[in-house]
C-alpha cells in the first residue's frame, strides 16, 4: 500500500480574492482538516485543536504549511495550547501582521 499527501480541495469562490485574511482563512481550515482527516465541511472554529485530535506531529505539520505558505511562525505550544482554532487562527493573523509591519513580508 502506497500513502500519499491528502488532497486538499479549497473553494476559493466564497472569499473574496482581495481579502488576504479571507483566503488565508479558508485555506488554514482545510489544511487543518487534511492535516485531521476531517471531511471538508467539519465544523472546527470552536473545537480546540487538541480536541479535534491534533497531535505533536500534526502541530509540527501546520506550523511548517503556516511558514513556508504564509511565512507565520508559532511554536508548536502556540498551535496544541490554543483555546479554538479561531483562537489559533486570531494568533497566526497577529503574527502575520507583526512579521509585516517588521518589514518581513513573505
Amino acid at each position: 500500500m502506497m500513502l500519499t499527501q491528502p488532497q486538499i480541495q479549497i473553494d476559493l469562490q466564497d472569499p473574496s480574492p482581495t481579502d488576504p485574511e479571507a483566503v488565508i482563512r479558508t485555506e488554514f481550515e482545510a489544511t487543518l482538516r487534511a492535516i485531521l482527516h476531517l471531511a471538508p465541511d467539519a465544523p472546527i472554529r470552536s473545537q480546540a485543536p487538541g480536541d479535534l485530535g491534533l497531535t505533536s506531529l500534526g502541530a509540527i505539520t501546520l506550523q511548517y504549511k503556516l511558514q513556508t505558505d504564509w511565512g507565520i511562525d508559532l511554536s508548536v505550544g502556540d498551535i496544541l495550547g490554543a483555546e479554538t482554532v479561531d483562537a489559533l487562527f486570531a494568533l497566526a493573523i497577529a503574527q502575520r501582521a507583526a512579521s509585516q509591519q517588521e518589514g518581513i513580508v513573505i
